[in-house]
C-alpha cells in the first residue's frame, strides 16, 4: 500500500507482494531493504525497487526453532536483531546479523525468557531494551548497551511485580511491546507504565502505578501495542477487550504530562494487535478471530494523530489481509 499525502492508502500496482512470505517484518532505516522471517525457519531480505515493489534479495535457513520474535534494525541501519530460541535445549536469546542482507551471524546473545517482542533502541542507538518472561516467574525489562560492532552487553534488569503466564499466553503478558520516546528519555510499555531512561540504561518508573485503560462501558482493556507522537506528550495505544473480547477495544490516546498518564481519547474501532506511526499518521492492524489466538487480521485502520487527537483518514479502513505491518 502507498501512503498518500493525506495519509490515505492505495494499493501499489505490484500488490499483492508475493515476495513477502514472512511472519514478521522489519524495515531498514537507511537502505532499501525489508527483513522477514517465515514459518519455514527462513530469514529473508527483500530489496525495495524504485517503484516500491519488492523482490527477494537474500535468504538464509535457520535451525528449526519453536518460535522467532519480531526482528528489528538499529537506528543506524547497521544491524538486524532477531529474538529466538538459540540452541537445541530451548534457551532463548538474540541473534545479531549485519543489516545489509548478508546473513552471516555476527553474534548470539543469551537472554533468558525473551519473547516475540522486538528489541527496541534509543534514537542514538546506544541503548537497547527487551521484554522477558520466565514462565511462572517474573516479567522483566532488560537494558543493554550497544557497541559500535552491533553487539549488546546487558547493563541492568527491571523486574515487574507478579508472575508471567508464559509465552503461550503471549497476549496476556504485560510487556507485549515497548516504545522509546523521540527524545530517548522515556520507555513506554504495554503494562501501561512509563520509565525514565538513565544514562546507563537503568529504568525508573515515572507513574506511581501502571495505568488502567478503560473502554466506554468502564471495562478495563489490555494494551497490545503503543507508539509515541513526535513531541513525547501523547501515546497512541492499541487495545483489546477482556479475555480477547472482539467487541471491545481499538485505538485510543493517552496524555503524558511527565509525571502522570491520562486517557484523553477513548479506544474505538475494535481490537488491535499492531500500531505503526509515520509522521502524523498512525495505522492499526486488528484481528478477525480473537486477540489471544489471532489467526487472520482485519483491514488496516488509519488516523491523523496530531495534538493528541485522532481523525480517521479518508478511505479507512483499508481492505486487505495483512500478516504484519511495517512502513518504509
Amino acid at each position: 500500500m502507498q501512503i498518500n499525502s493525506d495519509g490515505s492508502l492505495t494499493p501499489l500496482s505490484s500488490s499483492p507482494e508475493t515476495a513477502i512470505n514472512g511472519q514478521y517484518l522489519a524495515a531498514s532505516p537507511t537502505l532499501p531493504l525489508l527483513f522477514t522471517y517465515s514459518f519455514a525457519n527462513v530469514i529473508q531480505s527483500l530489496i525495495i525497487k524504485p517503484d516500491y515493489s519488492v523482490a527477494l534479495f537474500t535468504s538464509s535457513q535457520l535451525p528449526p526453532v519453536a518460535f522467532v520474535g519480531r526482528p528489528s534494525v538499529d537506528p543506524s541501519g547497521s544491524n538486524l536483531y532477531l529474538p529466538t530460541i538459540i540452541d537445541t535445549s530451548g534457551n532463548t536469546g538474540v541473534m545479531i546479523f549485519p543489516a545489509n542482507g548478508a546473513f552471516t551471524r555476527l553474534s548470539t546473545l543469551p537472554v533468558p525468557g525473551i519473547g516475540r517482542t522486538p528489541v527496541v533502541f534509543t534514537p542514538d542507538g546506544n541503548q537497547a531494551f527487551a521484554a522477558t518472561c520466565i514462565t511462572g516467574g517474573p516479567e522483566s525489562i532488560v537494558s543493554f548497551s550497544r557497541h559500535s560492532d552491533g553487539t549488546l552487553t546487558q547493563s541492568s534488569v527491571f523486574t515487574l511485580p507478579g508472575t508471567c503466564q508464559g509465552l503461550k499466553q503471549g497476549w496476556l503478558q504485560k510487556l507485549q511491546n515497548l516504545a522509546v520516546s523521540a527524545d530517548g528519555r522515556f520507555l513506554a510499555t504495554t503494562e501501561v507504565q512509563i520509565y525514565n531512561i538513565a544514562s546507563d540504561g537503568s529504568l525508573t518508573p515515572v507513574v506511581p502505578q501502571p495505568f488502567t485503560v478503560l473502554y466506554s462501558d468502564g471495562n478495563p482493556l489490555g494494551v497490545s501495542d503503543l507508539t509515541w507522537d513526535s513531541t513525547g506528550s501523547y501515546l497512541a495505544i492499541a487495545t483489546y477487550g477482556p479475555n480477547g473480547n472482539v467487541d471491545e477495544g481499538g485505538i485510543g490516546v493517552l496524555n503524558f504530562s511527565g509525571s502522570a498518564l491520562t486517557q484523553t481519547v477513548p479506544p474505538t474501532g475494535g481490537p488491535l494487535i499492531r500500531l505503526m506511526r509515520t509522521g502524523s499518521f498512525v495505522y492499526g492492524m486488528g484481528c478477525t478471530y480473537d486477540i489471544v489466538n489471532c489467526g487472520f487480521v482485519t483491514p488496516l485502520s488509519g488516523y491523523l494523530f496530531q495534538n493528541g487527537q485522532l481523525i480517521r483518514l479518508p478511505g479507512s479502513p483499508y481492505v486487505g489481509t495483512y500478516p504484519d505491518l511495517v512502513i518504509y
